[in-house]
């Protein structure tokens, strides 16, 4: 499962992995991707097409982070496959991937009220009434099959910048019956002027690796 999936690409790289491990040529893997925006939908759908990866995955536009999939089409008008909804029977994973907002905000995600985190920063900006992350590890133990494995991609700019604690997502965690079994960091590759005024903070961040039990 690839939770807010965007484009898929977290989904594709993790599936194509799982097949490249398989020593058993039956097996098979199945990706499902969510996520809140259609355009997301529609991306990582095309994207599905042209990795050849259409009968092994399927995306669904819902606000629910871990939505039961059904027969119903998603929103670009395709349906799943019967073999797609026996694979999730149970709403239950054995990996579930995640690359969260990385910046809490306190922008009031309303429309209606001139503040509004646009699809594109929403990739990037959590703003408290989403509240992603939270909603996340409140739920994902329910859904992570025994001996499963949560990879969550994560930074520590937010720390940098003085945002949250260091072991932010190590306390969401232990909160929610669940462990950080190894971190994996590697250097941001992020191109910034350097008339940012957070370009200290962002050349110094690191990209995490979280892989959670």
């Amino acid at each position: 499962l690839d939770v807010g999936c965007g484009s898929g690409v977290l989904g594709f790289l993790t599936q194509k992995h799982l097949m490249n491990s398989f020593t058993n040529p039956s097996l098979r893997s199945f990706l499902l991707g969510v996520d809140q925006y259609h355009e997301a939908i529609r991306c990582a759908t095309a994207n599905a097409t042209t990795l050849d990866q259409a009968q092994n995955s399927f995306f669904i536009q819902s606000n629910d982070l871990f939505p039961t999939l059904t027969d119903s089409p998603n929103s670009v008008r395709k349906r799943p496959l019967t073999k797609h909804i026996k694979a999730v029977k149970g709403n239950e994973y054995d990996l579930i991937v995640c690359n969260p907002p990385w910046l809490p905000t306190d922008i009031d995600n309303n429309p209606d009220k001139g503040d509004f985190v646009s699809f594109s920063d929403s990739y990037v900006y959590d703003d408290h009434k989403n509240n992603f992350l939270g909603r996340f590890f409140a739920q994902a133990a329910s859904h992570l099959k025994p001996q499963g494995r949560i990879f969550l991609v994560h930074s520590n700019l937010g720390h940098l910048l003085d945002l949250y604690p260091e072991d932010y997502i190590a306390n969401l965690c232990t909160s929610n019956s669940l462990q950080v079994k190894s971190i994996f960091e590697t250097n941001a590759r992020v191109k910034f002027h350097d008339a940012d005024w957070f370009a200290k903070e962002k050349a110094a961040s690191k990209v995490l690796l979280y892989e959670i039990c």
